[in-house]
């Protein structure tokens, strides 16, 4: 049995209605944004690497 949110949603979604082109340009502008903000985030430690085993001393 679905929420009444749920179907609160579900019956306003019947109205929208995206083209492909919106569709395409939401997904690359939403995917830039996050490569931007993931680009400067240091990636964490390997498991087996040196640093890793620094950390865990």
């Amino acid at each position: 049995m679905a929420t009444p949110y749920l179907e609160a949603i579900d019956t306003i979604m019947v109205n929208i209605d995206i083209k492909w082109q919106g569709t395409l340009l939401f997904s690359l502008v939403t995917g830039f944004i996050g490569w931007k903000l993931n680009k400067d985030e240091d990636e964490p430690p390997d498991i087996d690497s040196e640093e890793f085993k620094e950390i865990q001393k």
